[in-house]
């Protein structure tokens, strides 16, 4: 695995557990796959829920998760890690 390979793997990994603090003890961080909504279609989360989560990432890697992106049709895992992704590999330039 190349070194951005296992950052971007390491961080995906960090976002789950980082969601798994935000949902009921049932979920195991293999069940959040990316096509998981994480709204009542999925993983249950309010738009209250789905906003401190959001907070939370902002502050784990001081990258902006801007709130448009609850303005998705279905706000998924797989649309967390593809913006968090983004986010990191701007910022390495």
């Amino acid at each position: 695995m190349s070194p951005s390979s296992h950052d971007q793997a390491a961080a995906a990994h960090e976002l789950r557990q980082l969601l798994l603090r935000h949902v009921p003890p049932s979920w195991r961080e293999s069940d959040l796959t990316d096509d998981l909504p994480l709204g009542a279609e999925g993983l249950g989360l309010d738009s209250v829920a789905m906003v401190e989560f959001l907070i939370a990432c902002e502050q784990r890697w001081h990258l902006a998760f801007p709130m448009s992106l609850l303005e998705q049709p279905v706000l998924t895992v797989g649309t967390l890690l593809e913006h968090l992704r983004n986010a990191l590999g701007s910022r390495r330039g």
